[in-house]
């Protein structure tokens, strides 16, 4: 069985060309929710498609504890919700924030993968997305806070290769994928893997 572990697969054009693209061979794929897309309609397209699985984010800039309130009944009730994902760099924060631990906190009460953006932001209409967030270095000290919280550094945090490999080195609690290697008019279908 294939599992492809990160897509941004938000429609269903993007679907029919995943599928095409992967000629049948992924028979389970995660979504990851994109923070400026409303919640019910990412949980919708999932329960529409079988094979697809979800992870949620939060906007930790708005009532987080009401978010993370609503994730963990997610987390309770909805077997296609499957973990997290954060978007540092496109959302200004740092992963040491204590706002990004509570969420890793609660990845950890639920044993759900934290997945974190790592590394190069799209940013083609120069939206003003900043690095300086999506170092992979920085995942380091989250990975220490929260020693329980299993962490995906995505996209191998490109182009930081070597500080991505050496956070998963150090830390048995973070992995990475190297998803982002398809990419399909507007949207990213990743060939993820997990790597450890």
């Amino acid at each position: 069985m294939y599992i492809d572990i990160h897509t941004h697969i938000h429609s269903e054009e993007a679907y029919l060309q995943y599928r095409k693209r992967t000629r049948g061979r992924v028979e389970r794929a995660i979504l990851m929710h994109w923070f400026r897309r409303p919640l019910v309609e990412a949980l919708t397209f999932v329960k529409n498609h079988h094979m697809l699985r979800l992870a949620v984010t939060v906007d930790p800039f708005k009532n987080l504890a009401g978010q993370l309130k609503n994730i963990e009944t997610l987390f309770k009730t909805e077997s296609t919700v499957v973990g997290m994902k954060l978007y540092p760099g496109y959302q200004p924060i740092n992963t040491d924030d204590k706002r990004v631990i509570a969420m890793a906190q609660l990845c950890a009460e639920y044993n759900k993968p934290f997945t974190i953006h790592g590394g190069d932001v799209y940013d083609p209409h120069q939206r003003g997305y900043q690095l300086a967030y999506s170092h992979p270095l920085a995942i380091d000290t989250l990975a220490v806070a929260v020693p329980e919280c299993p962490i995906v550094i995505a996209h191998f945090g490109f182009p930081y290769f070597l500080e991505t490999a050496n956070v998963v080195n150090k830390n048995a609690n973070v992995y990475t994928d190297i998803s982002g290697t398809i990419t399909a008019s507007k949207t990213k279908i990743g060939d993820a893997r997990l790597v450890k």
